[in-house]
């Protein structure tokens, strides 16, 4: 086969397209010519490639519609064959097997169940379904070899430590109509330095909360566009961020937990709006003391912590964004 001769598939519209010239490779961001949309290329398929080139069903344990186990002996590289009809990965199906390097699930897959591939340390590639509506927690913790992540546009939720500690992650990509980032999502992803989200302005429309500890330690990140309709951002969400260096907290938020942005050296400048009515302990401890802290009200809100800042930098009262 032509390695130049590829096919790449939209997961906003599934439309597919031939790629002749060029290179493309997995994380490469495209415009599909058919709905105007932005996309991350998960996988190069080869144009002659479709279900029949997906292993032998033999290789894999089913029960009631759910994907229970594999036999590592038909190789490294997962492809599940669609004619099983699996709906579901059942939790802690692979957790620790180190001989799986890659998976792609078939398009009537629905869930991922709780820990179904942690600790797989040698997984660095995985394909979502467009079909995919539920992840359980700690699905891909400690799947430290996985570089990228883009999650199909039903997700809603990405649930707690899916990824947490995946230490070579270093690009995501998720649907802007995602609600909650739950506690420990991300925590630990040394790496990771892009947060994208798609189908819409590159903004989350959606999102409410980021959870307690969701990017903490998240060392390469350095900024991050918060959504207009973001309430809540948990407890240490960014704590030890060390290369975040400007937040705007959107209008929207009312409650900061305790330690959210704590450590976060390099961080320079934050606004905090006057919707924000509870601001935990200790948000800036760690940071640097030239860090100007710009707040909307005029003096502490009697839902603010006494020791709110936890920092040295001295707070810019009745400030404008």
């Amino acid at each position: 086969m032509d390695l130049k001769l590829k096919r790449i598939i939209c997961d906003n519209c599934g439309s597919s397209d031939i790629i002749r010239d060029g290179v493309v490779r997995p994380g490469m961001v495209k415009t599909c010519p058919h709905c105007g949309e932005s996309f991350v290329v998960v996988d190069l398929v080869g144009e002659s490639d479709n279900d029949e080139n997906a292993q032998d069903e033999s290789l894999f344990k089913v029960q009631n519609l759910k994907l229970t186990g594999y036999d590592t002996s038909g190789g490294s590289k997962m492809n599940i064959p669609k004619s099983l009809g699996v709906m579901s990965v059942e939790e802690r199906a692979f957790e620790n097997q180190l001989d799986i390097t890659s998976v792609k699930f078939p398009s009537n897959l629905r869930s991922i169940g709780e820990r179904a591939f942690s600790g797989c340390y040698n997984l660095n590639s995985v394909s979502f379904p467009p079909s995919l509506e539920v992840m359980m927690r700690e699905c891909f913790m400690f799947c430290e070899r996985l570089m990228w992540a883009q999650l199909p546009a039903q997700i809603k939720a990405v649930p707690e430590r899916a990824f947490a500690f995946c230490k070579n992650l270093n690009y995501v990509e998720l649907p802007s109509g995602v609600t909650n980032i739950s506690a420990g999502a991300f925590a630990g992803c040394g790496l990771l330095s892009d947060i994208n989200f798609y189908g819409g302005s590159g903004v989350s429309s959606e999102l409410k909360e980021i959870g307690q500890d969701a990017f903490m330690y998240c060392q390469s990140l350095s900024e991050i566009e918060l959504s207009s309709s973001l309430v809540t951002i948990g407890s240490s969400a960014f704590s030890y961020c060390s290369s975040l260096e400007k937040v705007v907290i959107p209008k929207s938020v009312t409650k900061i937990g305790d330690r959210a942005f704590a450590g976060c050296r390099r961080l320079r400048e934050v606004f905090i709006p006057f919707g924000v009515e509870s601001l935990g302990k200790g948000v800036f401890s760690g940071c640097h003391s030239n860090l100007k802290i710009k707040c909307a009200a005029t003096k502490a809100p009697s839902g603010w912590d006494r020791d709110w800042s936890g920092c040295e930098a001295k707070p810019l009262w009745g400030a404008r964004d």
